[in-house]
C-alpha cells in the first residue's frame, strides 16, 4: 500500500464574520422611525395646544355671554355684553376696544352683520338708557344670541373656523 501522494491544496478560508456596519435597510428604516416618531408627536402636541389657546377668547366670550342670557334686559346686562365683547375683541381686535358709540355700532356691522336696529341701540346707548324694558327677557335672549352668533362669525374672519 502506497500511501497517497501529498496534493498541493490550499486551505479553506472561511468568510469575515458578519459585522454590524454597515446596517441592513431594515435598521435604517428603524432607526429613521425612532427619531421621526418623537417629533411628530411633538409637533402634534404643541399644534393642539396653539389651537386650544386659540379658541380660549371665544370660548370664553360665549360662556359669559350663556350667563348674561339669563338676566332680564337692563342697563346693567347692555353694559355687561359691551365689555364681554370687547374683552374678546382685545385678543383679537384690539383697536376696536376703544371705539363707543355708533362707531362701536359700525364696527360690529362691518364684521357681522347680525344685530338688529334695536340691538345695535341697547350696544351703544343701553347702559345709559333708563327706558329699557326691566322685566323682558326675550329680549335679553335674543340680544344675547345675536352676540354670541357675531362672536361666531367674527373669529372665523380671524381665521379661527372652529365654533
Amino acid at each position: 500500500m502506497n500511501p497517497a501522494p501529498q496534493l498541493s491544496l490550499n486551505d479553506i478560508l472561511l468568510p469575515e464574520a458578519i459585522g454590524i456596519w454597515p446596517l441592513a435597510p431594515g435598521w435604517w428604516l428603524l432607526i429613521a422611525l425612532a427619531v421621526i416618531t418623537p417629533i411628530i408627536i411633538y409637533a402634534l402636541v404643541r399644534w393642539r395646544q396653539r389651537i386650544k389657546q386659540q379658541r380660549q377668547p371665544l370660548r370664553q366670550a360665549l360662556a359669559a355671554i350663556d350667563a348674561l342670557a339669563e338676566q332680564n334686559m337692563s342697563p346693567a346686562l347692555c353694559a355687561a355684553l359691551n365689555e364681554v365683547l370687547k374683552t374678546y375683541c382685545l385678543k383679537r381686535q384690539p383697536a376696536a376696544v376703544a371705539l363707543h358709540g355708533q362707531a362701536w355700532v359700525d364696527f360690529l356691522r362691518s364684521r357681522a352683520d347680525v344685530f338688529s336696529d334695536q340691538h345695535t341701540q341697547w350696544l351703544a346707548r343701553g347702559a345709559y338708557l333708563a327706558d329699557i324694558p326691566q322685566t323682558d327677557s326675550d329680549a335679553s335672549r335674543s340680544l344675547c344670541n345675536a352676540a354670541q352668533r357675531w362672536l361666531k362669525q367674527s373669529d372665523r374672519l380671524n381665521g379661527g373656523n372652529h365654533a
